[in-house]
């Protein structure tokens, strides 16, 4: 049988490695890894357009040369012109590399391109990663003919199941190769992880751990986007010293080490998230995740077993004050029942062939 070749795009401003930072970024990255092994790496052919500096199995096209590296002088880069120009250079790789013809189908992970799908007559995979709120209020008036939309969670899901592109669901997962569990909860440390920007919350997690005078590792990458460059000079930077440490841009090396001696997890985020693959590593490392019950988040933490929910500032610190009692074992239970990315690749890599064959794709996929 014939490999299926599948052009990747990518976010056209972020790279695409097992270090990045973004759950889109490090769920690509994740899927390639898993497509580039056995049963996948014979019936699959994937390559990826993605930023310079980009590391993923396969061919990369790279795009837009790196200027990530200092997001406090580079913010005067990511204005609304200097965006459309990374993108429009993005946009025109993938057309391109879609010129050279080969190619059985399109998965589109970030950017615009989705909107110059018309240009090509392959199927279409549009993965929604990111809340409603944040596209385009009128882009579903739109889409090409060619393109289906993929939702990353049942919640997510339920915004998009009437529309007749809708694909169904796939929830993420992560690597559990990569994630030692550790049995002891005793650590010190709380750990936020994720970007540092406003509507992820690290100052919610900094009240949190100071109202429990423990120490606190924000864990992250800032992005040169004014408002973020904007919001951490405001909000973060006084905080930073003494127990509140901020390790910027961790690898995945660190990532799993922060994770695996962290006492509990905080995710405060303020915005309806679609998924949280830092709740799912934090589980497959056995550790308990105190959350705001935000989109998805109820999907992914199991309140009472995998960790707690809250809904506001003081629920958040009641909730992290009693993170130590979540049996480690049971977080990682769940996890490999239900967040095991082997299971994610085998989803994506069927509904490949349904979209590359013209048929028509199944309306509900995956687990939460």
């Amino acid at each position: 049988m014939r490999r299926l070749r599948v052009l990747n795009v990518a976010y056209p401003l972020t790279q695409v490695s097992p270090d990045a930072c973004g759950g889109t970024e490090q769920l690509l990255s994740t899927l390639l890894e898993e497509f580039s092994r056995s049963p996948h790496r014979h019936s699959l052919d994937c390559a990826t357009v993605a930023a310079a500096g980009s590391r993923v199995p396969g061919r990369l096209i790279a795009t837009n040369a790196g200027y990530w590296a200092h997001p406090l002088r580079a913010e005067h880069l990511v204005h609304a012109a200097g965006q459309a120009e990374f993108d429009a250079r993005h946009n025109a790789a993938v057309e391109a590399e879609l010129a050279r013809g080969g190619y059985d189908l399109v998965h589109n992970q970030g950017g615009s391109w989705y909107r110059r799908a018309h240009l090509t007559r392959l199927p279409v995979l549009f993965t929604l990663h990111l809340p409603a709120s944040h596209y385009p209020p009128d882009f579903l008036d739109h889409l090409p003919a060619n393109v289906w939309l993929q939702a990353v969670s049942r919640t997510q899901h339920g915004h998009y199941a009437a529309h007749p592109r809708c694909a169904g669901w796939i929830g993420n997962g992560v690597n559990l190769r990569w994630f030692t569990p550790s049995d002891d909860a005793s650590g010190e440390h709380f750990l936020f992880l994720g970007r540092i920007c406003p509507e992820k919350a690290p100052h919610w997690a900094i009240h949190a751990a100071r109202r429990l005078r423990r120490p606190l590792i924000l864990a992250g990458a800032l992005h040169p986007f004014p408002e973020h460059v904007a919001y951490f000079r405001r909000c973060i930077a006084p905080q930073l010293g003494g127990d509140i440490r901020w390790l910027q841009a961790p690898n995945a090396s660190e990532r799993r080490e922060v994770l695996r001696q962290c006492r509990a997890v905080l995710i405060p985020a303020q915005a309806e998230e679609t998924s949280s693959l830092v709740a799912m590593e934090a589980a497959a490392c056995g550790r308990a995740v105190v959350a705001c019950a935000r989109g998805a988040l109820p999907e992914i933490v199991s309140h009472g077993e995998t960790g707690l929910l809250a809904d506001s500032l003081e629920e958040l610190c009641e909730a992290a004050g009693l993170a130590s009692a979540i049996e480690p074992g049971a977080c990682r239970r769940r996890a490999e029942r239900e967040f095991d990315a082997a299971r994610t690749a085998a989803e994506y890599a069927a509904l490949y062939r349904r979209l590359a064959w013209g048929a028509q794709p199944q309306q509900s996929a995956g687990v939460a």
